[in-house]
């Protein structure tokens, strides 16, 4: 391709003299020591080749696991030593590579080894044609692979040690170490122990639980980390171009390089337009660098390229770029970095929001989501509510001891037991109150839905790279989103063009009425501007059809051009690349300068048909000429472009002009820009992009479901309007603006216009970047929660801007994927609407949990609380007892809730406000509904279940056989109320229930291992063996927990709970909507503004404000 200057192939080369590095005296120095060393060196090359041998077979098949790093020495410096033979016949070893890249770098030290060229000769590589592939395992094994080393991951015992740093555990650990020993003083070894023992085993199941969920989450995030951080790259090999993933890189390679791709190795630049880098990341210096092979060829890995595109040589990959060189010799790296950022951000050397961004990219902010961060509160309140409780229980407990057996003088006041077991009892119990009451299960309950939600959201094509967007998807009330390969297929055709001042239609099969009817030369001048002005690469697949790499209008244009009979090597030889100025969505046009084989100069520009038909003065005619554009011609040529846009296609002015050798005497290709006055139009091709199926219907869910989808286009508005209502997003009454509108406004104008109107807003045309950003600020600040799509690396501000920012996975620069939250991997927007339905899923999930939890809480504190207060009565529940619960609760609750899939319903419902409250009316109903019923029966079992039982308190197997009775009927009543929060409003809780195969299992399980507890656990969990009536009676009773639901779920519920009372309460009777508000404050402040501006002015002496 023209627009890439590769030099000719040298060809191998024998043995030269090479420069020596910077670090070689050092081998002089010591060649004694080498002679005793080789023989180790090659033994343990040896051996970590076989150890890395599976793994460099996984990345030579194109498998994502990179083999062992390995960094041998250079084969020079040994076979200088030893003159033994390594069987590598590189002319420049891994040292002299990193010693190149190494910062500061030097241009005259690369110029020891000659030029960019140079160093490929060096690296056995033909600049044209890449790296073969029968050489790629012989690169890693020479000079390594393309992967750093993660840091060591926490082993399982590392959580299971976490999980005994609990408190509560703690004190209950000395509470079972101390039951034990009373318990085997005061009634012996045979049953002494139950109490103690059995404490200890619950303690034990509930680490183990936690452990085991804690390690299985990290796992599942490890993975899908993993999955963020594989880049595919565009590269050079066999003569083609191919497609590898980061991790298959190896020195040597040809990597294509074009705007918003992350540079992935240490390399030299081949050839390079307009190529504009930014290092910050690895020098701290935030202006960009511009690139060239000449006076700056060095690139850096994990930089970032801003502008232009180019070609690199790698040169260094893995451990031996400065990048892996800084992650893996210094363990204190981050933190140095951190400080260096700390640095930038206190001298306002950077934003709050490139700080914010590049701590989060480092790793140095929590991973906690806004809804953790809520739960986490209020599960502090809830525990703190449990510790009051708690504490009470203990102090009537003793209050009751005291009185009753020394006050009273009743020597049989807890059934036989000393005074130490008693005591000991007492705290367990009240321990456990507060280990039940500290619902941790509601941040696991957030964790486990969005670990299971995000491997769920991966099979659907969304790939989420930070953890609040999946959360904050359910409650989006704006997608605002791009046209192009989101809505649109991305597969564009010329069906209609304009040449000749003649128009043509149906030109996607047949074009031979423009070879008969149009001028060769204004043809041949079309075909030379489309093939030069364009980055577009053809090569072949595997089945000798063609391959196009690029832009899909750049491709939809060439492949046009070869209907027309091109040869696009031939017109790309017949020129020579002076200039690009590269195609970016500000200015929305590219241009080519190039010289032809006789001299001339030219340039091409196309673009935007109004903007470059703007800088046309002609317009190519008939009969071999051109004609001067004149207004009125000109507005002729618009009504063609007009025509086209209303057939929703998109339009491309295609032009050209000689430039003087006058001119190019003058012309610094360096600093001044391409001409792009006095140009000759020479087509207008109109293109079409189908909307995607399933588009409409997508959209039209979100406006059901009350989300304003707005379409951001670089399209004209005419086109943008009618694509937007093929995909039913320009409603009749809708309003379409253009981006020069939107940008002329004020911050304060923008509100007052669009405010009253924001759902009429539906598309904005001919929009820049910041256009976008703009929007998504100002939607914002009306309180909207913005979902925003983007691919380009100008979209980055906005994609960090919007609540959840959507990267494009197919069409997406690196830059545009690094600064989202979530990527969409087939760039469809259907997939947007599947995240809003995940995400109102996991919303939906943790409310569903946190109403069973509640009730679990309210049900299991009051029980036990009365129990321990009321006079003549015992608290039902033993700690062993609890923390079953707890585990029903917590764990198995969070587990069995929190992975509930999305169901259609979903999307009848209006998103869930940013301010909401989290628990609802109707979940208020649903847990004091419930939790009376159970309190009810289980009163009545307290207080009269002797009699209902025909059992004697007094005696102790039989009151424990009643506790086990209100025990069992208690925890099934859990089970089966476990099946009614399944859905908070449908009565049919057994919908889909048999499908949910995970929930089914947790039920079973909990059903069995109760079984297993009252029947077999005995003294050690305080329970009696309970015969089949009695089953019977408990889970039967139980069991009217869900007929119970149905008619709670019956009940009318306002739209306003106990929590929304009390906040428009305390709001000083203020009734205007967030919107008046925020106008009213938009007016207080810019009248504020004015009278400052009037003050600043009349301190200088004018009157105009």
């Amino acid at each position: 391709m023209a627009a890439y200057e590769v030099p000719a192939d040298p060809g191998p080369s024998g043995e030269e003299d090479r420069p020596r590095p910077r670090s070689a005296s050092q081998s002089q120095r010591n060649k004694d020591n080498w002679k005793k060393a080789v023989l180790v060196l090659n033994a343990a090359r040896r051996f970590r080749e076989a150890g890395g041998r599976k793994s460099n077979k996984a990345v030579k098949e194109g498998d994502a696991e990179a083999p062992a790093i390995k960094t041998p020495r250079s084969s020079q410096d040994l076979k200088e030593v030893m003159d033994i033979e390594l069987g590598y016949d590189y002319t420049i070893s891994p040292e002299e590579l990193v010693d190149l890249l190494t910062l500061p770098t030097d241009i005259e030290n690369l110029k020891r080894y000659g030029t960019s060229a140079d160093i490929a000769r060096k690296l056995k590589v033909n600049t044209a044609c890449g790296v073969e592939t029968k050489e790629v395992q012989k690169r890693l094994d020479y000079f390594g692979s393309n992967v750093i080393p993660d840091p060591p991951h926490k082993k399982f015992l590392a959580y299971v040690w976490d999980a005994c740093q609990d408190v509560t555990l703690i004190i209950l650990m000395f509470c079972a170490v101390a039951s034990l020993i009373a318990g085997l003083a005061a009634e012996g070894v045979e049953e002494g122990w139950y109490d103690g023992v059995g404490i200890s085993v619950a303690i034990v199941a509930v680490i183990m639980i936690t452990a085991v969920q804690d390690y299985r989450q990290d796992l599942q995030f490890r993975e899908l980390d993993a999955k963020t951080k594989d880049i595919i790259l565009h590269v050079t090999r066999d003569g083609s171009a191919s497609e590898i993933s980061i991790t298959q890189l190896v020195v040597g390679d040809i990597v294509n390089l074009s705007t918003g791709d992350q540079i992935p190795a240490d390399g030299l630049v081949l050839s390079s337009q307009a190529l504009e880098v930014d290092e910050s990341s690895m020098t701290g210096e935030s202006d960009l660098v511009k690139k060239d092979k000449l006076k700056n060829p060095f690139l850096l890995s994990g930089t970032k390229v801003t502008d232009g595109y180019g070609s690199m040589l790698v040169t260094g990959v893995g451990v031996n770029t400065e990048w892996g060189k800084l992650m893996c010799v210094d363990s204190a790296a981050n933190e140095k970095a951190l400080e260096r950022l700390d640095e930038q951000f206190a001298n306002k050397e950077i934003s709050e929001e490139e700080y914010k961004d590049k701590k989060e990219e480092m790793g140095a902010t929590e991973q906690e989501t806004p809804l953790q961060i809520r739960l986490n509160d209020m599960a502090t309140k809830i525990g703190k509510g449990g510790l009051t409780v708690a504490i009470l229980v203990l102090l009537v407990r003793i209050a009751k001891f005291l009185v009753y057996k020394y006050g009273s003088g009743n020597e049989n006041y807890g059934h036989g037991k000393s005074d130490s077991e008693l005591l000991v009892h007492d705290i367990s119990i009240a321990v456990t109150i507060v280990v039940v009451a500290v619902p941790e299960g509601l941040p696991l309950a957030v964790t486990l839905s969005l670990a299971y939600s995000m491997q769920k959201m991966y099979s659907d094509n969304s790939l989420v790279r930070r953890l609040k967007a999946c959360e904050a998807m359910g409650g989006a009330t704006n997608i605002c989103s791009d046209k192009t390969g989101t809505l649109t297929t991305n597969r564009m055709t010329v069906v209609q063009v304009w040449l000749a001042n003649q128009l043509f239609k149906d030109q996607e099969k047949d074009c031979s009425d423009v070879k008969e009817k149009v001028p060769e030369k204004i043809l041949k001048d079309s075909i030379a501007s489309i093939c030069l002005n364009s980055e577009v690469q053809v090569s072949k697949n595997e089945d000798g059809s063609p391959l196009y790499t690029g832009k899909a209008t750049e491709i939809a244009l060439v492949k046009y051009a070869l209907q027309l009979g091109a040869n696009l090597d031939e017109v790309r030889e017949e020129f020579k690349v002076v200039k690009v100025e590269p195609f970016n969505s500000a200015k929305k046009k590219m241009g080519t300068l190039c010289q032809r084989k006789d001299g001339k100069y030219f340039v091409f520009w196309k673009g935007a048909s109004e903007i470059v038909l703007d800088d046309c003065a002609f317009l190519a005619y008939p009969g071999d000429s051109k004609k001067k554009l004149s207004e009125a011609t000109k507005e002729e040529v618009k009504g063609i472009i007009q025509g086209m846009a209303e057939n929703s296609l998109r339009t491309i002015c295609v032009s050209y002009k000689e430039v003087k050798p006058d001119f190019m005497k003058k012309f610094d290709v360096e600093s001044d820009d391409i001409p792009s006055n006095g140009l000759t139009c020479l087509s207008i091709a109109g293109i079409k992009d189908p909307c995607r199926p399933g588009v409409p219907e997508a959209v039209k869910k979100c406006q059901h479901a009350g989300i304003v989808v707005r379409m951001i286009t670089g399209d004209n508005i005419t086109t943008a309007k009618a694509i937007a209502r093929e995909c039913n997003i320009l409603t009749e009454d809708g309003l379409a603006i253009e981006g020069k509108e939107f940008r002329a406004m004020s911050y304060a104008e923008r509100i007052k216009k669009f405010g009253p109107k924001l759902e009429k807003m539906q598309v904005m045309a001919r929009s820049s970047p910041t256009d976008k950003f703009d929007l998504v600020h100002m939607l914002k600040t009306l309180d909207e929660v913005v979902a925003v799509t983007g691919d380009g690396t100008n979209d980055a501000r906005a994609l960090r801007e919007a609540d959840i920012g959507c990267s494009m996975g197919i069409t997406g620069t690196e830059v545009a994927k690094q600064s989202s939250d979530i990527v969409i991997l087939d760039d469809n927007f259907t997939t947007i609407v599947t995240m809003v339905r995940w995400g109102r899923c996991i919303y939906n999930n943790i409310q569903k949990f946190l109403a069973f939890q509640l009730t679990v809480n309210v049900v299991a504190l009051s029980i036990n609380f009365v129990g321990a207060v009321v006079p003549g009565a015992e608290p039902p529940f033993s700690p062993v007892q609890l923390l079953w619960v707890n585990m029903i609760m917590d764990s198995m609750g969070a587990l069995a809730l929190g992975t509930e899939d999305p169901t259609e319903s979903l999307m009848d419902n209006k998103p869930y406000g940013r301010h909401d409250p989290l628990v609802t009316p109707i979940m208020w109903r649903n847990i004091l509904g419930q939790a009376a019923f159970q309190l009810i029966v289980l009163f009545i079992f307290l207080f009269e279940g002797d009699k209902l039982f025909n059992l004697d308190k007094d005696i102790d197997h039989e009151l424990t056989i009643l506790n086990t009775i209100i025990f069992n009927c208690f925890v099934f009543c859990q089970i089966f109320n476990e099946m009614n929060a399944r859905d908070m409003e449908k009565l049919n809780v057994f919908e889909s229930f048999f499908t949910n195969q995970l929930f089914l299992f947790i039920i079973v399980i909990s059903c069995v291992f109760q079984v297993i507890i009252v029947e077999f656990f005995g003294q050690g969990a305080s329970v009696a063996s309970l015969s089949w009536q009695q089953w019977l009676i408990s889970v039967g009773i139980a069991s009217i927990t869900i007929p119970m639901g149905i008619v709670i779920k019956l009940l009318p519920v306002g739209e306003k709970g106990p929590w929304t009372l009390y906040q428009e309460w305390t709001d000083e009777g203020q009734d205007r909507s967030y919107l008046e508000k925020r106008l009213a404050d938009v007016e207080n402040e810019l009248s504020q503004l004015k009278e400052k501006l009037a003050q600043v002015l009349s301190l200088q002496g004018s009157k105009k404000v």
